[in-house]
């Protein structure tokens, strides 16, 4: 019963393990002819009895069992001594041993290891007409492990590994002609994550993300040269937002948002190597408008928009090196307009009325509220004088009807302006003080003048209040 079930499978391997036995000719024919009637007379016994055991102990072991595991036996010795595959020779003698100076390693092919004179291991792995070629591990003149991964033409070229000297993973990923290319990841000397993204000629190159030490995200972007280029976004240390938007170089450039801690948006518009240059707005931490304009290296530049804290509108004009400078509206707190008019590094420059033509005068503030005629005025050779009122503005004009009627004063009404004036424009003038002069109008009314370099100022007061009613300003 046994017997017809294994035989359907020891059949076909006995027929195997005799084929060997046919190829050694140099057995005696005697010995080689007594040993094919044992192992048929073996396997191939007429009828069951204890013949085909062999007793051991209280145990019997089957002769047939014993004859298999021989003709294991000489299969093995024969296919790992005799006549071993040349793929078992191979793994059975190791790889080629090969030094630079030898001959044989210009043009050696297939798996070796290379030595230096000094007996020191260079490489181990695939050749290809004497070049590291396939897979392989470079090493450095310490015998740490340099580069372990794929070559071609000698050099490190697919997916590999580079380490530093002292055997810490540097580099992961991609390689071409010996430098980093395509996808990878570096890392720093404690193994934290430094980059990974997109490579190109040893350097960030296309869409990566950097790291800080720490492990936070720093950059996560488009890069070229190894710098921050394209689109992108910059984060701080603590992993919040500090900019999102172009990069050139490493540096802010074009458009983009900078951001508070809080997440607010602190400036959004055009930058320039790392400053607002273009049109842009700027935001206080709470979201209100700061300013909205031009800029230039960082400061206000051009027409703009300046709010107070509050949000209300402070200035309307034109803006140079981040002060008032050329023509502008200014307001108060409640958005009243107090002045409209010429400034000057920052401040109210009403004295450039002074010597324009009524026609420009109407063009920028368009028919007065009222028109006056004198023929008495500071300037006893004039003819004829008109004062253009513009009660909206609080400020009056003095006109001579000479060749051409021109400005020869203004005044202004409005107390808050009048107020900056007399705390700006006075004290800037070295000879002010000496300058002084008291001048008594009424019982009631006085002016203090103050003859500056081009322009008079006299400021009226009226007592006992001491409070400023307005300013006339004249040559």
């Amino acid at each position: 019963m046994i017997e017809k079930i294994i035989n359907p499978i020891i059949k076909p391997l006995i027929k195997k393990a005799k084929r060997p036995f046919m190829i050694v000719k140099k057995l005696p024919k005697t010995a080689v002819k007594w040993l094919k009637q044992f192992i048929k007379k073996t396997l191939n016994p007429k009828e069951m009895s204890l013949k085909q055991y062999i007793p051991f102990g209280r145990y019997y072991i089957s002769k047939k069992l014993l004859v298999i595991i021989l003709l294991i036996v000489l299969i093995l010795v024969y296919f790992l001594f005799i006549k071993p595959p040349s793929f078992i020779k191979k793994w059975m003698e190791g790889p080629t041993v090969l030094y630079e100076q030898e001959e044989k390693t210009q043009s050696f092919s297939g798996t070796a290891k290379l030595f230096s004179a000094e007996d020191l291991l260079i490489y181990d792995g695939q050749f290809d007409s004497g070049k590291f070629a396939g897979i392989g591990k470079w090493y450095r003149d310490n015998g740490k492990l340099m580069y372990s991964g794929q070559f071609e033409n000698g050099l490190p070229h697919g997916e590999g590994e580079w380490f530093r000297a002292d055997g810490s993973l540097l580099y992961k990923g991609q390689f071409a002609n010996g430098v980093y290319s395509g996808e990878g990841t570096m890392f720093n000397e404690d193994q934290t994550l430094r980059y990974e993204g997109q490579f190109q000629n040893q350097q960030y190159a296309g869409q990566g993300v950097e790291y800080y030490p720490s492990g936070e995200i720093k950059y996560s972007g488009a890069f070229d040269v190894g710098k921050f280029n394209g689109v992108g976004k910059l984060f701080d240390e603590n992993g919040t937002l500090v900019y999102e938007g172009g990069f050139l170089n490493g540096l802010r450039s074009g458009s983009g948002k900078s951001f508070y801690p809080n997440g607010f948006v602190q400036y959004e518009g055009i930058f320039l190597v790392d400053l607002y240059n273009g049109m842009g707005t700027l935001f206080q931490d709470t979201g209100v408008t700061v300013y909205t304009g031009g800029f230039l290296n960082g400061q206000y530049h051009g027409s703009g928009k300046e709010y107070l804290e509050s949000g209300s509108l402070k200035y309307d004009g034109q803006f140079k090196e981040g002060r008032y400078e050329g023509y502008g509206l200014l307001y108060d707190e409640n958005e009243v307009p107090i002045y409209q008019g010429y400034f000057t590094a920052g401040v109210a420059n009403p004295a450039s009325f002074i010597g324009m033509s009524v026609a420009s005068i109407k063009e920028k503030f368009g028919e007065p509220s009222e028109v006056t005629v004198r023929d008495e005025i500071s300037d006893p050779s004039a003819e004829l004088t008109l004062t253009l009122y513009y009660a909206d503005l609080g400020m009056n004009f003095e006109v001579v009807n000479q060749d051409a009627p021109v400005v020869v004063s203004l005044q202004l009404r409005n107390p808050t302006l009048i107020k900056q004036l007399l705390q700006t424009v006075v004290p800037s003038s070295e000879d002010a003080n000496a300058a002084e002069r008291i001048l008594r109008i009424d019982e009631q009314t006085y002016a203090k003048v103050y003859p500056l370099e081009n322009f008079t100022y006299s400021f009226t007061f009226s007592e006992p209040d001491e409070q400023l009613r307005s300013l006339r300003i004249f040559q």
